[in-house]
């Protein structure tokens, strides 16, 4: 389906695709993607300036940038797994034309951020209209293990209370942030399968965001086991390991070892 007809239509795309568009065909399709709930894929030169818990800005460099149904905007450079920039669901997603240059604005009110993309060219812009509606089922997933040990935090250690699951920090969310029978506060990662040296490197990343803001904060990674070159790394960042197999989560599971 080509731009100049896709207001026109009476049946939904699935796929609208226009390669180089003038700013005005870019602003009409971004519009009409984000007031009918399409995913939104935009390849341009851009630049990028963030305001929030802090302040960043990306000079012009060729991008991808994503917008989701639900809020989520996305940004990719050409390398590397992790986005350059992004915006969590339930953001709100605005397109202006302002000084000549296209411009996608994302917005959250708590807490308060706001990025602004704007973009010098627009080599190609897709609308989307997938469905899925499915959910990925993990044989004995790291959810299931955070559910047990909400009903029953004392798999950790005596004393262990629950103060909030999946807290939000600035490179991500914590699966269990809670506190010891000392009072220190506890950053639980959960994983379904050996435990490695990055998973040990994303404890401490996650540790030293925190920090900041506790005096006694501990680091414990659970899971099945744990490889030998990443329990001699835990060892050196001072973090902690629990060991707990996923299979507990089955009903009926003596759990006496635990207490």
């Amino acid at each position: 389906m080509s731009l100049e007809d896709f207001n026109s239509s009476s049946k939904p795309d699935k796929v609208i695709y226009s390669k180089v568009p003038s700013k005005e065909k870019a602003f009409n399709l971004i519009e009409f993607s984000l007031k009918n709930d399409r995913l939104i894929d935009i390849f341009g030169k851009c630049e990028i300036d963030y305001e929030g818990r802090a302040s960043s800005y990306l000079a012009p460099g060729d991008r991808l940038t994503i917008v989701k149904p639900d809020g989520t905007l996305i940004v990719h450079k050409r390398e590397k797994r992790e986005p350059v920039n992004w915006q969590p669901p339930k953001s709100r997603n605005k397109v202006d034309i302002s000084n000549e240059n296209l411009v996608l604005t994302s917005r959250r009110r708590k807490p308060k951020e706001k990025l602004e993309i704007t973009y010098e060219k627009i080599f190609s812009i897709s609308s989307l209209l997938p469905e899925d509606e499915k959910e990925i089922q993990l044989n004995r997933s790291e959810e299931e293990m955070g559910d047990l040990i909400i009903e029953k935090p004392w798999i950790i250690e005596k004393g262990f209370k629950i103060i909030e699951r999946e807290k939000e920090t600035d490179l991500g969310y914590i699966d269990i942030f809670g506190k010891d029978k000392n009072q220190n506060r506890v950053i639980i990662e959960l994983k379904r399968k050996k435990i490695s040296l990055s998973d040990i490197s994303q404890l401490k990343r996650y540790q030293k965001s925190l920090k900041k803001d506790y005096n006694n904060l501990r680091g414990v990674i659970v899971g099945p086991s744990i490889s030998k070159k990443a329990e001699n790394l835990l060892k050196e960042e001072k973090l902690e390991f629990t060991k707990l197999k996923p299979e507990v989560c089955d009903l009926g599971t003596d759990l006496t070892e635990f207490q």
